[in-house]
């Protein structure tokens, strides 16, 4: 575990050197996809909190958001993992989120069986496969 807390902390020394908000929000963002990967997705959604309060430029919050999807699906919290997609994909949708969001709606459709959740996946699998234009429709 020695690379990750070295990464973790070069992160941590990085966010506190940041200049501005946005540099800082993304770089909490890029702790929090470490911690992901380090299995500490609790971890990593406080730190995705923390990037949201300050409040980042769209791209930012995208990332962010894509990065709670994706904890949360770590931890399996589909149900709120969906609400943070609900939200999101109402503004913008790049292939990053795509592809967390079709990983959450895979594992949804598979739990729940609804039409609604197979309609997510199918629109995600268009997307990422270039049949429609990423609008966040």
């Amino acid at each position: 575990m020695e690379t990750s807390t070295s990464d973790v902390a070069s992160r941590v020394i990085e966010a506190a050197h940041a200049e501005s908000s946005d540099e800082r929000a993304r770089v909490l963002v890029r702790l929090a996809q470490d911690l992901r990967r380090y299995g500490r997705a609790a971890v990593a959604l406080k730190a995705l909190d923390a990037a949201c309060e300050l409040q980042p430029s769209d791209e930012i919050r995208r990332a962010a958001y894509t990065c709670a999807i994706e904890a949360h699906c770590d931890l399996g919290q589909y149900i709120v993992a969906e609400v943070i997609e609900r939200e999101q994909a109402r503004c913008t949708v790049d292939d990053a989120f795509a592809r967390a969001t079709l990983r959450l709606y895979s594992a949804l459709s598979r739990w729940t069986g609804f039409d609604s959740h197979f309609a997510r996946r199918a629109y995600y699998i268009s997307l990422l496969s270039g049949e429609l234009a990423a609008t966040g429709d």
